[in-house]
């Protein structure tokens, strides 16, 4: 009996035996069907659902590059421990060899405080574009914001200038430019750097901040208070604004200002120990023991660890309705700027 002779089917190259492994794993692959799902449950408002659909699917296959994608952008940073996203931004580094992907990992490495790491991922990202844009310019401005942290400020000087020579018009930059002039002590400078920053973007609370500092240390303090009111009415939600309204208060006659910044900004956040004290610090200044009492309480069930706080609510309650002169505790930051 001849048996008719029955074509093969062979894989033409060891990339098209990849291609068809990879296409054949899509198709059975739990992970995009997970990735899929979770989409859908975080839709619908169900993030810790779909929090636990993530973390199965990176379980089964965390180099599935377009899931990963999917992954890192579905839910907010939030709802992921730093070191989870930056596992998934190594990942997908490591895997791409794309800018975009690098990018996010330094981004993330900046965030942890790994200054430099993440000035390595910048530089490695600006090696990936092969043309001049809007990200080089953001590159060449963070890696300018790392030298200040380190306080290479020539470094940092050159790469605002690289970044300036990409877009002069950015408000952003001349903040950056103004912060550096602070560092080096130029206040006339940094004055002039926050004020083309808002002629640049009249919102731009952090120019309004820098130019009240600024004007500060030039020994115009009217216009300096008038310049952190008009940050905060843009953000109340600017930690450094709110702090160095507190900082600036008693000795300015601005306390109950700096206290109804304080109460607005802890309304809109669920915990900032730094700022509670110095509330609190504020409070014990005015009398309002009351208020101080509350704070404390209200801090301690964030942090029960602080004896200084026990011991400061005993003294608290000793002096309640008495005149006496206020005590505190100084500690942390609060410490710092009351001192």
């Amino acid at each position: 009996m001849v048996h008719a002779e029955r074509p093969v089917a062979r894989a033409q190259s060891a990339e098209t035996r990849r291609q068809a492994i990879a296409e054949f794993e899509n198709e059975f692959s739990d992970v995009p069907a997970l990735v899929g799902n979770a989409e859908v449950l975080a839709q619908n408002q169900e993030r810790a659902l779909a929090l636990v659909l993530l973390r199965q699917a990176m379980s089964e296959d965390s180099f599935h590059v377009s899931s990963l994608r999917r992954i890192y952008n579905l839910l907010p940073g939030g709802e992921w421990t730093l070191a989870e996203r930056t596992a998934i931004a190594e990942t997908l580094s490591t895997t791409t060899k794309l800018a975009s992907d690098t990018l996010r990992l330094a981004k993330l490495e900046y965030e942890k405080g790994d200054l430099g790491r993440s000035l390595e991922m910048y530089f490695e990202a600006a090696a990936q574009i092969r043309e001049e844009d809007q990200t080089v310019f953001e590159i060449y401005k963070d890696i300018g914001n790392i030298y200040v942290r380190q306080g290479d400020f020539d470094g940092a000087e050159e790469y605002y200038h690289k970044a300036f020579a990409l877009n002069p018009d950015s408000d952003a930059l001349h903040v950056n430019l103004g912060t550096l002039e602070i560092q080096r002590q130029e206040w006339g400078a940094a004055r002039d750097r926050f004020r083309f920053a808002l002629g640049l973007n009249e919102r731009n609370d952090k120019a309004w901040v820098g130019l009240a500092l600024a004007h500060y240390h030039l020994g115009d303090t009217e216009l300096a208070f008038g310049n952190l009111e008009k940050a905060i009415d843009l953000a109340p939600g600017n930690r450094t604004a709110v702090l160095l309204l507190a900082g600036w208060a008693e000795k300015h006659n601005r306390t109950e200002e700096a206290i109804n910044a304080l109460e607005n900004y802890l309304g809109e956040v669920s915990f900032d120990e730094d700022m509670s004290l110095a509330l609190i610090q504020l409070f014990c200044r005015e009398k309002n023991y009351f208020c101080a009492k509350f704070e404390i309480e209200r801090t301690l069930l964030w942090n029960p660890t602080r004896p200084d706080l026990f011991e400061l609510l005993k003294k608290i309650e000793d002096l309640e309705g008495a005149e006496a002169e206020p005590v505190f505790k100084k500690s942390g930051l609060a410490g710092e700027i009351f001192g």
